[in-house]
């Protein structure tokens, strides 16, 4: 017990074996016992049990991403979550600044030192850091957030210039965002991190520039194709212009880009981007955005910005089919940024381009297909477009947008790196998803039967996740995924998909028993073959033929056999038609004649009894 630090207040610690303690509490139905080399846990699975034996294994220097875990399900889910909590945790609380490291003082230790140094930045890279979220997590979002969920008066806090709030009731310093939570609302340290991060994730950026630019004055940048060919492969430039007037010439003489190319137009050829943002408004389809509004709609961010229209503005567009698309506002927004973008992957252009979108309010009304190219032209407007000037002496930021965009990029790598490794753990061990459940109802006396092992192989779980989730269905590298509302799938095969999100393996049987909240056989096979036309519920024909054999031991015709079927199954319907036996719903194949001789050889017997009687009991012979 010396190297447990934690509160045992209620815990009776047992040293009686030699190399084992034991930690009890009774009024908790909590008993954790430290092996030397293992740490086991008798009793109930609960959240403070789990804790205990975690806290148990970090005082003995285990390192917990490499804990081998045995025991149940639920046991195992629970301690992977407080795992993840508490690294995370260990992450955040290494980023502080006011953090004092020890530092090593042999070899050994400076090289232990510099491996878990390594390890932490690699983890800081990939989330957002408390000092991020210390200065750019705006206080009135977390005071405004605490006011709406906590109800604290609104009257009694104040904001301060350097991003803290300030309790106007008591002599404390100001606080930062995740103190606050902490020291005002006696929220953990994981769980205010958490907050400050989704509320980080959900906060407006600001995209306007710290100083003021007339747009003559900071050189705005586009390419231009010079090629005849309709599709604008090549001879592309970049140029610059020192005005919106120079600008919407350019843009009625010759295709453009936001891209810089390096050799023909693609993907692989874009070498970064210009100090500007381009979008195209089609509204062919609802939201729409007419052009008076897309202006309003600029002038209210305070950027400066030029709308100009294309060669279908206000023209018939139809479909490839003749459908006609209507007449509307066709139409290009033009956006100068404070700077040039050079993007690594195309997952980061992406990724810009929607946050960018959402940003300026403008992406229900965009192509999605176009935010995703990193190669997207457009082609020329009429000469006798009219542009549209949004006057502003601000300009674009995309500071906060581009490191948005790396940072969530590497969140998500970060995340598909995990999951693939799920995956190939779940791949090892697939046999154990498809067992078969043990309340089997295929008893000697149940007409019909599940069949189980149908519904878990033959069922293309794809088909049920779409039925009851409506999921999209995309492909995260070598995986095939679905994603719903409230879940994120990977298709392992056809009849197995694992859920990222509640970290659940199914097959088709317990994915229907988790969706219907059953695991009554009959309603899930009933409710499987609403989905898929198939029948899964089959005449249990080992019990057919036990009744039949059970009834023709006593009956001496079809209305005494009906009554020994009906007794054996306890049902009230029964009918023998040609060879073929209909009881309850079922209709089952017989052998109609061994029947009929089976009877007739019980009638006969029957008969022979009645004359043995009559004639006193005594012994004969027949012919």
């Amino acid at each position: 017990k010396e190297y447990l630090k934690d509160d045992l207040q209620g815990y009776y610690i047992d040293t009686k074996k030699q190399n084992e303690v034991k930690f009890i509490n009774k009024v908790k139905d909590i008993e954790v016992i430290d092996k030397g080399d293992e740490i086991v846990a008798k009793r109930s699975n609960t959240a403070e049990q789990v804790k205990l034996m975690l806290d148990i294994a970090e005082a003995k220097k285990w390192k917990l991403e490499t804990l081998i875990i045995g025991g149940s399900v639920e046991f195992q889910k629970e301690v992977r979550k407080q795992i993840a909590e508490r690294l995370q945790l260990r992450q955040e609380l290494q980023q502080e600044d006011d953090i004092k490291i020890e530092r090593p003082t042999t070899s050994a230790e400076q090289q232990r030192f510099n491996v878990q140094e390594q390890e932490q930045q690699q983890k800081a890279e990939k989330d957002i850091s408390i000092k991020e979220l210390k200065k750019s997590l705006k206080a009135s979002e977390v005071l405004q957030y605490a006011i709406n969920k906590y109800n604290l008066k609104a009257e009694d806090y104040e904001l301060t210039s350097d991003n803290k709030i300030n309790n106007k009731t008591n002599r404390q310093k100001p606080k930062n965002v995740i103190d606050f939570l902490q020291k005002e609302l006696h929220i953990t340290t994981s769980e205010s991190i958490s907050i400050c991060k989704e509320l980080y994730s959900k906060q407006p950026l600001d995209i306007k520039a710290d100083k003021s630019k007339e747009l003559e004055q900071m050189g705005l940048k586009i390419s231009i194709c010079k090629d005849a060919n309709k599709n604008a492969l090549n001879k592309w430039e970049q140029v610059e212009v020192k005005s919106y007037g120079e600008l919407s010439a350019l843009m009625k003489q010759y295709p453009y880009s936001m891209a810089q190319f390096e050799g023909a137009r693609s993907g692989d050829n874009v070498k970064g981007y210009n100090n500007v943002l381009m979008y195209d408004i089609d509204n062919d389809k609802e939201p729409k955005l007419n052009l008076n509004e897309a202006k309003e709609l600029l002038k209210q961010h305070g950027i400066s910005a030029m709308i100009i229209p294309s060669k279908s503005h206000q023209i018939e567009k139809f479909t490839a089919s003749g459908k006609s698309k209507g007449v509307g506002d066709r139409y290009r927004i033009v956006i100068p940024t404070n700077r040039e973008t050079q993007f690594t992957s195309l997952e980061e252009y992406r990724e810009f381009q929607q946050l960018t979108a959402i940003a300026l309010k403008l992406e229900p009304y965009l192509d999605k297909q176009a935010l995703n190219d990193k190669a997207r032209f457009y082609y020329k407007s009429p000469v006798t477009a009219e542009s549209h000037i949004i006057e502003a002496k601000r300009v674009m930021n995309i500071d906060k947008l581009e490191s948005r965009a790396v940072e969530r990029v590497e969140q998500k790598r970060a995340e598909a790196q995990a999951e693939a490794k799920r995956i190939k753990e779940i791949k090892a061990n697939l046999n154990q998803y498809r067992t078969k459940p043990n309340n089997s109802n295929r008893a000697s006396n149940n007409l019909t039967f599940v069949n189980a092992e149908r519904i878990i192989n033959d069922i293309d779980i794809k088909q049920l996740i779409n039925h009851y989730e409506r999921a999209e269905e995309y492909k995260e590298g070598n995986y095939v995924m679905m994603k719903s509302n409230t879940a994120k799938y990977s298709i392992i095969d056809s009849n197995i998909a694992h859920d990222f999100k509640s970290e659940s393996t199914y097959n088709p049987l317990t994915y229907l028993q988790q969706k219907l909240n059953t695991t009554n056989l009959n309603i899930i096979a009933r409710e499987a073959q609403k989905v898929t036309g198939d029948k899964y519920i089959e005449v249990n024909q080992e019990a057919v033929n036990m009744a039949i054999k059970t009834s023709l031991l006593k009956a001496t015709n079809d209305k005494t056999f009906e009554s020994g079927i009906k007794e054996y199954f306890g049902v009230d319907y029964y009918r023998f038609n040609g060879n073929k036996i209909k009881i309850a719903d079922q209709e089952i194949e017989v052998n109609r004649d061994e029947i009929i001789d089976a009877l007739k050889a019980n009638r006969e017997e029957q008969q022979r009894q009645q004359r043995y009687e009559q004639e006193g009991g005594y012994q004969g012979m027949e012919m």
